[in-house]
């Protein structure tokens, strides 16, 4: 797994709320095991030798809740259920990066967030998800925090522990996840295997130039299709792959017309791409405009330095989360999807 190291995440994330919201989170009470009716999830009165010390419910439909498991100055365990929506582009980066953003801002120190990409391989699915080390800068000690995207579910895990090494917590956190299997998860309602391919009215200010744009988008279609098996894509849209990324930015090459007016933001968007491709540096521009948050090729190497030295002397800018499509996994029985999402 490739880690890269990040330090404090403050980003302005969309928040996209499924179910009725509540106010404040209501506690529940449980005498035994508690039952997560939406997922028949079982939550025991104790994980190993841990035991259980709150049961909060966040939706008045009690399918998004969190139980928190903890032995005071030891060891802290919360697992957190809840909806994830249409399976669209970004969803786990953005739900990732917002668990990230609520840690930093929870604390008054420097977080530093020692990350990568993880997998989990089922008898039916295959889960992506992310997950983080973090603590003072350059002290990450045993807090983790764990998401996986399940289908129509999201798997939120927290782990802290004083005193526990890093081979236990491993292990701790191996034992959490065979309880509560992030596949069996999406084996309660996978995503569908055709997609939805959803375009915004303002490609239409450039049709000489949209063609190319709606050309990238189908690529990344061609390339999910051609290389991440159906019972992955069932978890969700495979948006972390860089190499998906690099082979749909590669068909902007074909637009050579350089001729725009500033305000063309189509134009502009293509010519920066195009720039940033001929200089060698799209990698590590797409790897720092998605926060990291990537699965990235074993044999790739980055030249970070290099690309920070030349982006010095030119006038880059490219907001990579402003769409001019999106592509969606979509439940039959959702509402359209939020193409600013």
């Amino acid at each position: 797994m490739r880690h890269y190291a990040v330090f404090l995440i403050l980003l302005l994330i969309p928040v996209h709320l499924h179910g009725q919201q509540r106010k404040h989170p209501k506690p529940l009470q449980s005498k035994g095991a508690y039952l997560h009716i939406a997922t028949g999830m079982t939550f025991p009165e104790q994980i190993e030798t841990v035991p259980r010390k709150s049961i909060y419910s966040l939706t008045k439909q009690d399918d998004n809740i969190e139980v928190m498991y903890e032995t005071p100055s030891s060891i802290s365990i919360a697992i957190q259920i809840y909806p994830a929506g249409d399976g669209a582009e970004g969803r786990l980066r953005n739900e990732y990066l917002k668990a990230l953003q609520t840690i930093s801002t929870n604390t008054t120190r420097t977080i530093g967030f020692d990350q990568g990409p993880i997998r989990r391989k089922g008898p039916q699915y295959i889960c992506n998800g992310f997950k983080a080390r973090y603590g003072a800068k350059g002290e990450y000690k045993n807090n983790q925090v764990i998401l996986y995207e399940c289908g129509a579910w999201f798997l939120k895990i927290r782990l802290g522990s004083t005193g526990l090494n890093d081979s236990s917590i491993a292990a701790l956190e191996q034992r959490i996840l065979d309880c509560y299997d992030p596949t069996s998860l999406t084996a309660l309602k996978p995503l569908p295997a055709k997609s939805e391919f959803l375009v915004a009215p303002g490609l239409g200010k450039d049709r000489e130039r949209a063609q190319y744009i709606l050309k990238s988008g189908l690529k990344k279609l061609e390339w999910v299709n051609t290389h991440i098996p159906e019972n992955e894509r069932a978890s969700g849209f495979p948006d972390l792959y860089l190499a998906m990324h690099l082979a749909a930015l590669k068909e902007l090459e074909a637009c050579e017309n350089e001729d725009f007016s500033a305000d063309n933001n189509i134009a502009m968007f293509i010519s920066t791409i195009n720039q940033v491709a001929r200089a060698g540096y799209l990698p590590e521009f797409l790897m720092k405009q998605y926060n990291m948050v990537m699965i990235v090729p074993e044999n790739m190497t980055f030249n970070f330095e290099g690309f920070a030295k030349w982006q010095k002397t030119r006038n880059i800018y490219v907001d990579m989360q402003k769409r001019y499509y999106l592509i969606v996994f979509k439940h039959p029985d959702k509402k359209d999807t939020d193409l600013n999402q």
